[in-house]
């Protein structure tokens, strides 16, 4: 699973009240406190016994479901530190970049454990996604600073500096100027988190939950047996000669090999198939919450430290830019995919198309033509699932379960789309949800 998504998302994470919190705020101290020291399972458990005396108090709710999501990733790291995942190593980085300690005597995983991880993964997500699904929008606001999200990733009670989530992924000993908030400190990016941001982290529960759902419904072990050495020490694998190969710092060719086999071997089949249609499930419900997001942000009239920036807003990833139609845009982008989901809309066939060898789906597509009669049903691909095997998926015959004829989306209104994201709408999708 590419976790570098899940790290990056770490990045907006905050807790909330019914109004503004400030520095004398016992509750926002609390949780700060926590979040900084990487203390958060005794953070869930107080803000968990807090929302149980006081239910309706948005602050305790919003606060303990943060602290509930932090912990899923934060569970999903010490699980892979207890198998030894070290990201450190060149060829373990493809997979993820988190702060993982070297873990000297690691466990051996096996295809079970490794799937273990996984629904342990989406049994913490689904805790935070229904404490977070009763909070009523009532104009929160709570400043925080993003650099100091720490975890335990080695499960030893408390976290170290090399285990701050912002250093690590980043490779910064200290905020640069050009990005920290200069009004709260020049070793600082604060955002003021707010309505609208808590239906965005519960999106992105729901992306995470979708993608996780997605992988168990398949079985990978073969591929988990023949190449889980690439990522891990100990691999409960009948290839146990692959142990022989741990000092390997930089790519050798049998690693390249494995990788190449990794490619060959995804070729899953389908062996729980009501996970795909959660997997779907989890998917349009991120529309309708990114919804409800942006209609929000479009309601709010200040512009104070904005993780996502209406029209006269700006956001520090936008470098001080105005959000201008941003979120507009955006909408029209969801409304493409909802279509898509459904099943009103199908996507593009490459295959069928006189000397034609190329596609692009994220970028303009003047230059590409697809098959004008026949176009790929996605919905399908999550309600009658089939065996997901990528190189025939590439090659065309993989799909053919989910060709059909019909309305195939409007790549006229995708290329303004790309366009107005700047030409680069798969980073604003995964910024934006």
């Amino acid at each position: 699973m590419h976790l570098r998504i899940i790290a990056l998302v770490l990045f907006a994470l905050f807790s909330a009240s019914d109004r503004t919190f400030g520095d004398d705020n016992a509750n926002y101290k609390k949780f700060r406190g926590y979040v900084r020291e990487g203390q958060l399972v005794a953070g869930e458990k107080e803000f968990d016994g807090l929302l149980q005396k006081t239910p309706q108090d948005n602050s305790i709710r919003v606060s303990l479901g943060v602290l509930q999501f932090l912990r899923a990733i934060e569970g999903l790291g010490q699980d892979y530190y207890r198998y030894g995942l070290d990201p450190a190593r060149p060829n373990r980085n493809i997979l993820m970049r988190m702060p993982i300690p070297n873990n000297p005597n690691p466990e051996e995983i096996s295809y079970a454990r490794a799937r273990t991880v996984l629904q342990n993964l989406l049994d913490r997500l689904s805790k935070a996604e229904k404490t977070l699904s009763d909070f009523k929008p009532n104009g929160i606001k709570i400043p925080i600073a993003i650099n100091e999200i720490s975890l335990d990733l080695d499960s030893n009670g408390k976290s170290t500096p090399n285990e701050a989530v912002w250093g690590a992924i980043m490779g910064w000993s200290s905020v640069p100027a050009g990005v920290a908030n200069n009004n709260v400190g020049v070793n600082s990016i604060e955002f003021a988190f707010d309505d609208a941001d808590v239906l965005w982290l519960r999106g992105y529960i729901n992306v995470l939950s979708g993608v996780v759902q997605f992988a168990l419904a398949h079985d990978w072990q073969s591929a988990f047996e023949r190449t889980a050495h690439l990522f891990f020490p100990r691999v409960q694998s009948p290839y146990g000669f692959f142990a022989d190969e741990l000092d390997e710092i930089e790519w050798a060719s049998n690693q390249i090999f494995d990788f190449i086999a990794f490619i060959h071997l995804i070729n899953f089949q389908v062996i729980e198939p009501d996970r795909m249609k959660k997997s779907l499930e989890h998917f349009e419900q991120v529309i309708q919450l990114s919804r409800e997001t942006w209609r929000l942000i479009r309601e709010e009239t200040d512009n104070d430290r904005e993780w996502l920036p209406g029209r006269n807003q700006t956001s520090i990833v936008l470098a001080g830019r105005p959000g201008n139609r941003m979120g507009d845009d955006w909408e029209r982008v969801l409304n493409q995919v909802e279509l898509v989901l459904q099943g009103k809309e199908l996507l593009p066939f490459w295959r069928g198309v006189k000397n034609r060898n190329s596609f692009n789906f994220f970028g303009r597509s003047n230059n590409v033509e697809f098959n004008s009669k026949l176009g790929i049903n996605l919905r399908k691909v999550f309600t009658n699932p089939q065996t997901f095997d990528l190189v025939l998926w590439i090659q065309g015959t993989g799909v053919a379960p989910f060709i059909e004829s019909g309305k195939l989306i409007d790549f006229q209104a995708w290329n303004e789309l790309s366009d107005a994201f700047q030409g680069n709408l798969p980073f604003f999708a995964f910024w934006i949800n």
